[in-house]
């Protein structure tokens, strides 16, 4: 049927959706963290945030920590994922992390980083 069938030409056009995606899922493949079972232990592993690296979050940027319970197997301790709702861009200091992903385009990550407009970041560090 023309409502749900799935769209081919859509890939080619919409590719670069298509591999950020195919990112995200490679991500949370990857990462223990990411995959918990039960509300429980997400409860255990999250941390709401209200402020990240100097920038106090408004009604459109959300973002929440997550930190690897002790016998995880992950290649980092803690995921900080931001999304920027807002209609303009944010910087942050991300002074420590390493970028695990981001949603819309290539980012540079530094000891400030500026994240555009309705773009989400996974951040990740050893403490």
């Amino acid at each position: 049927d023309s409502v749900n069938s799935i769209k081919w030409a859509n890939k080619a056009t919409h590719f670069d959706y298509f591999t950020k995606y195919q990112d995200m899922i490679t991500l949370r493949k990857a990462t223990e963290t990411m995959r918990l079972g039960s509300a429980t232990e997400v409860s255990l592993q999250q941390t709401d945030l209200n402020d990240f690296g100097g920038f106090t979050f408004t009604n459109s940027t959300i973002g929440y920590r997550l930190n690897a319970h002790a016998t995880s197997t992950d290649a980092f301790d803690e995921y900080v994922i931001i999304h920027n709702g807002n209609n303009s861009g944010i910087t942050l200091n991300t002074t420590g992390y390493t970028l695990a992903y981001v949603s819309s385009g290539t980012l540079t990550i530094g000891a400030t980083t500026s994240v555009g407009a309705n773009v989400s970041i996974v951040l990740a560090k050893n403490n």
